[in-house]
């Protein structure tokens, strides 16, 4: 009931304050007090409704916003703030920023998937519950969705006169307010100052928490400049009113005086694991669960709670996330650059034209290979992203002199990269920077012949095979083609390609190349390691055999001992450490390429392989 939330005497003084403003200018009331009361027990539902529970497409049925809601710590000052990337940002628990704020108003900003919207839930939800110690001067929430400004109609409005105002005419509806402006008003203006003068009143007498759900949502730009300026001026107007105002990072960039910025921080590893216990429950499965995250590449995306979201409704729905790390990553990609703003019928326009969904996807995937070869390293400056977008905007019809407006629309349309410090930009997750750069590699006409191309990309290739349309092709061009081109040096180089390569799982078929390219590979770690120590030290140290042992059982056909002797004849073996033969082999005269009616006629044979046993049939 309404008195719950509202005392009585709180609704006779809103009414009777909002009345005597009317009066003072000539108008009246066209409603009663038993008006507003019904209005706001109907908006109070609404209220209660939206914030109850979340649900998405992957998800079996909704769960209850108490049941799965975890504290979330917030930056007191956004990210993009810092001068350095080694800089800390302070962070403190939500309670406390609630505390922190006192009587001022809050802004909470987050890249998409953040949990900025439940998080309001969670507050909403505390004040229906006669929280005492979460915002204590207010007296209940008041709810705006902001997306929902999209579609208003100027015959629904209660003053459609009135219709450039936006927050005002929402407040008029949801209050109830039938107002009779006094005679002879010659402007809108007035009318427009009469009414803000009454909803002032009535707010300040009720002391609402008005929650503003959505900035970033809001599609026309002169709605979206309208909201801001609406803001504004209830900031510096509301003393007992509290506002609080969500919105994507990437689209606010503003200063509000009245205001505390707060910016939501990825989730630690105690708050993973204290998320997936409350959204799996058993306590078995939990641990199922945590240990596959722990063991995938694509943990740092568990960071956002979205993102953790659907992997636990996945994991619900089949008992494990996906054993493919391809299909996370995709999943990923798609649901921040699309698939969350489709479930949430959220349009996003952008300011360039033919700039969609899937030309950002592309923008984003030679962004990150740009990047990833000209820098070598996770977060850029601003002259590093200037100089790989001015190298790529053509592709795309972007204006040249644009980079950071470009990078602000992608990080508030995706999250997946973002403004991190001053003047320092990065790919919001490590993992994901690797497939983008890995889509891009993979649908070039052909892979990269030079070496700088290459060296610096030993994950991302790794990660092209599994996605290839065909890994055992693009694995044996790899290997046969393009690994003799990086330096000797550069043992590191394949050490990191295998293991990969073991955690990706690509699908190899039935192809005796593939096999070759197998043997070709661990001869090539063999002898680059052998360059830095002594057999011995390498029998001892040599950890890639295990891994070259696991990745000969992925390769459905591999090469025979005979077919190894058609190329080459046997000059030494020796027992290496965990007693399985390594054989040195020497080219025979006269055979320099591969033979046989296929596509990779004309391979060069190396002159001197290292075989073990174990990658044999």
């Amino acid at each position: 009931m309404i008195e719950n939330y509202i005392a009585k005497k709180s609704l006779d003084l809103a009414f009777k304050k909002a009345q005597s403003i009317l009066a003072n200018m000539g108008g009246s009331f066209d409603s009663d007090e038993a008006m507003l009361e019904r209005c706001l027990k109907t908006h109070l539902n609404f209220a209660s409704n939206w914030a109850g529970e979340i649900s998405f497409t992957d998800l079996q049925k909704a769960k209850n916003i108490g049941d799965v809601y975890i504290p979330l710590d917030l930056y007191v000052t956004p990210l993009r703030s810092r001068i350095t990337e080694d800089e800390e940002v302070t962070s403190i628990r939500l309670d406390q920023a609630i505390d922190f704020i006192n009587q001022r108003h809050f802004v909470l900003l987050g890249h998409p998937g953040a949990g900025k919207t439940t998080t309001m839930k969670h507050v909403c939800q505390q004040l229906l519950g006669d929280n005492e110690g979460l915002l204590p001067d207010t007296s209940f929430p008041l709810v705006i969705k902001l997306r929902d400004v999209n579609k208003r109609r100027r015959a629904d409005l209660p003053d459609p006169d009135l219709f450039k105002d936006i927050l005002w005419s929402l407040f008029h509806q949801i209050l109830g307010i039938q107002i009779i402006y006094p005679e002879g008003l010659e402007t809108l203006d007035e009318r427009s100052n009469i009414r803000k003068l009454t909803i002032l009143e009535a707010l300040e007498s009720l002391c609402p928490a008005i929650i503003l759900d959505g900035y970033d949502e809001i599609i026309d730009k002169v709605n979206r400049d309208t909201v801001l300026s609406e803001i504004r001026e209830l900031g510096t107007s509301l003393n007992k009113a509290q506002l609080l105002v969500t919105s994507r990072t990437g689209n606010f960039n503003y200063n509000l005086d009245g205001f505390d910025h707060f910016e939501i921080r990825p989730l630690n590893d105690s708050q993973v694991r204290e998320f997936v216990s409350k959204w799996i429950v058993d306590g078995e499965k939990i641990k199922i669960l945590l240990d596959q995250l722990d063991n995938s590449p694509f943990k740092d995306t568990a960071i956002r709670p979205l993102t953790l979201a659907h992997l636990c409704a996945i994991f619900e729905r089949i008992g494990r996330i996906p054993e493919k790390p391809k299909t996370v990553y995709r999943k990923v990609v798609n649901l921040l650059i699309e698939e969350w703003d489709e479930q949430r019928s959220v349009e996003r326009g952008s300011n360039y034209a033919s700039f969609s969904a899937d030309r950002k996807f592309e923008f984003l995937c030679e962004l990150a290979y740009t990047l990833t070869n000209s820098v070598g390293k996770s977060i850029f400056k601003r002259q590093d992203l200037t100089k790989s977008y001015e190298r790529i905007c053509g592709n795309y019809a972007l204006p040249r002199n644009q980079a950071r407006t470009v990078a602000r629309e992608l990080e508030s349309h995706t999250g997946l990269f973002i403004e991190s410090g001053y003047h320092l930009f990065e790919f919001s997750h490590k993992s994901i920077q690797e497939y983008l750069t890995a889509e891009y590699v993979v649908r070039l006409p052909e892979i990269p012949l030079r070496v700088g191309n290459i060296r610096k990309i030993p994950n991302e290739l790794a990660i092209a095979v599994s996605i290839s349309s065909s890994p055992s092709d693009y694995i044996c061009t790899l290997v046969l083609n393009r690994f003799k081109l990086i330096p000797e040096k550069q043992s590191e180089f394949i050490q990191t390609f295998v293991n990969r390569l073991l955690v990706e799982k690509p699908d190899f078929n039935q192809s005796t190349l593939v096999g070759w390219a197998l043997v070709i590979l661990y001869s090539m770690h063999f002898i680059r390691s052998l360059n830095n120590l002594s057999q011995l030290e390498l029998f001892a140290s040599d950890t890639m055999a295990r891994e070259f042992d696991v990745l000969s059982k992925m390769i459905k056909a591999r090469i025979r001992k005979s077919e190894v002797y058609r190329f080459y004849e046997k000059i030494q073996e020796q027992e290496a450490l965990d007693g399985v033969i390594v054989q040195t082999l020497e080219k025979k005269n006269g055979f320099e390429h591969f033979d046989g009616s296929n596509r990779f006629d004309g391979i060069h044979l190396p002159d001197i392989l290292k075989i073990r046993d174990t990658l044999l049939e």
